[in-house]
């Protein structure tokens, strides 16, 4: 998990570099959207889980 996020960590900043040179506001969004799902992604798949096998552990 770890990977995915420091990957998509990469891309949004990559993308955020490029969108601000070429002065694009659809790449400068998609960075935001990507820098957000790498902050959010650890959480949310932990919850997910813990989720998921709350019901059946018992």
């Amino acid at each position: 998990m770890d990977i995915l996020e420091y990957a998509l960590l990469a891309v949004g900043v990559i993308c955020l570099v490029i969108g601000y040179r070429r002065n694009s506001r659809n790449i400068l969004l998609a960075a935001a959207l990507v820098l957000f799902a790498a902050a959010g992604l650890g959480s949310f798949v932990d919850g997910f889980v813990d989720g998921y096998s709350g019901p059946l552990a018992s």
